[in-house]
């Protein structure tokens, strides 16, 4: 067993050993990089947001019943938004209680509950989507074809690399967006 593994298999070590531990050249600074911009991503997402008194994931989750072929269910929502499973519940509370959103039991099977969008739900959707569609386009805009293909291929291998650190597989989230949105 080498000493990464048998560092990685106790719960603390000790500031010498923490020392020890080399990553290879250049993961630090790409990891930095990597943080720091999805948070200033996420930052700039949240203030576009802002006029509506929304978050990104009530956003996302409106945005997702505004584009869907078919109606959606709590879960389908928790497998399109990067939150946990029980935070998505919270989310939804929200955009109930505001009339963003109806949840209703489905006609085919009452123990399965499906979610639609009200007038107004549609309405700060449609407000607020062309703000944060011009910013996402501004912000990939700057990649070529290419790059946006191997920012999407390096990203996936992260999250897959990330996948045995989990207690739960995560559905990959390009087969959801092409199941909901059939054009992803």
């Amino acid at each position: 067993m080498d000493n990464q593994s048998k560092i990685s298999s106790r719960s603390r070590i000790s500031r010498g050993e923490l020392k020890r531990i080399t990553l290879p050249e250049g993961v630090l600074v790409t990891l930095g990089i990597f943080v720091q911009a999805y948070s200033v991503h996420e930052k700039a997402i949240e203030r576009s947001l802002q006029s509506a008194g929304i978050n990104r994931s009530q956003f996302m989750a409106l945005w997702a019943l505004l584009l869907s072929e078919q109606p959606l269910t709590p879960t389908d929502i928790s497998n399109l938004i990067p939150i946990e499973t029980q935070s998505v519940t919270t989310v939804l509370d929200r955009l109930e209680e505001r009339e963003l959103i109806v949840r209703e039991h489905s006609k085919q099977d009452r123990r399965v509950i499906q979610l639609t969008l009200t007038a107004q739900g549609e309405q700060v959707v449609r407000q607020i989507a062309p703000a944060v569609i011009t910013l996402i386009t501004d912000v990939f805009g700057t990649l070529s074809a290419s790059e946006l293909q191997s920012l999407s291929c390096i990203a996936a291998k992260i999250r897959d690399a990330n996948i045995p650190w989990l207690d739960k597989k995560p559905q990959p989230i390009e087969d959801m967006l092409r199941r909901v949105f059939r054009s992803a």
